[in-house]
């Protein structure tokens, strides 16, 4: 991983700029879409050494400065031993204050324990439309059911997990990684798991480019009354 020569600013006007229809305009349309922010939110944004979460971060600061309702944001970084030497300049380059907090247990119990102590409602992860889609390819062929990752997800009673990046392809990102010269990692922990997925998907998005589009849209249009009905396993 390299933050290379990274600027805060260039970043930020390349978002608002360059980058403001694929990756600025869904990531709203995802927050509008699924309900994802609420006036007087407390969000929380999941940060790591990947591109996807620092994409996230910097969309949130500006959204946080022009949006036309308040809500509060905040930074949290799980010291899970990934790279720790090089995340503080990485997030410094960037101009962004994170809260590092030491890992308890996984990454997700000491993110919620941490939300909740903080009275955080919302907890934004990096997941972009990729990991939707291999996620579905996996509950499908692997675990033989229909599901997918939920653009919002109820953790505890106070607290959930929302996915922004939701309506973002990851060549988007890719492109962002390539236009400011980095090489920062575009996936996290999911990659080995999903590996077969995610080239499943990208043969199928060979062979037909709108796959990925209708693979994501069929998850919203399930017709639940034409599955079958059994009470007996097949």
């Amino acid at each position: 991983m390299s933050a290379g020569g990274i600027d805060a600013r260039q970043f930020e006007h390349s978002l608002q700029k360059r980058f403001r229809r694929p990756l600025w305009r869904p990531f709203v349309l995802a927050l509008q879409r699924y309900g994802l922010l609420r006036e007087g939110d407390r969000v929380a944004v999941c940060l790591s050494g990947r591109l996807p979460s620092l994409a996230l971060a910097k969309l949130f600061e500006e959204l946080h400065r022009h949006s036309l309702y308040p809500f509060e944001l905040s930074y949290l970084h799980v010291q899970d031993g990934e790279e720790e030497q090089a995340l503080p300049a990485l997030f410094d380059a960037l101009d962004l204050r994170v809260d590092r907090v030491p890992l308890r247990g996984t990454v997700e119990q000491t993110l919620l324990e941490e939300a909740e102590r903080r009275g955080v409602s919302k907890l934004a992860v990096a997941a972009c439309m990729d990991d939707v889609n291999e996620t579905t390819l996996h509950c499908l062929l692997r675990e033989g059911r229909i599901a997918t990752l939920p653009p919002i997800e109820q953790a505890a009673p106070s607290v959930s997990w929302i996915r922004p990046l939701y309506c973002i392809h990851r060549r988007e990102l890719a492109a962002l990684n390539r236009y400011h010269g980095l090489d920062l990692p575009l996936r996290g922990r999911s990659a080995l798991r999903l590996a077969e997925e995610s080239a499943l998907l990208e043969e199928l998005t060979q062979a037909n480019p709108n796959a990925d589009i209708s693979l994501f849209r069929a998850m919203h249009n399930a017709q639940a009354d034409t599955f079958p009905k059994t009470d007996q396993e097949p």
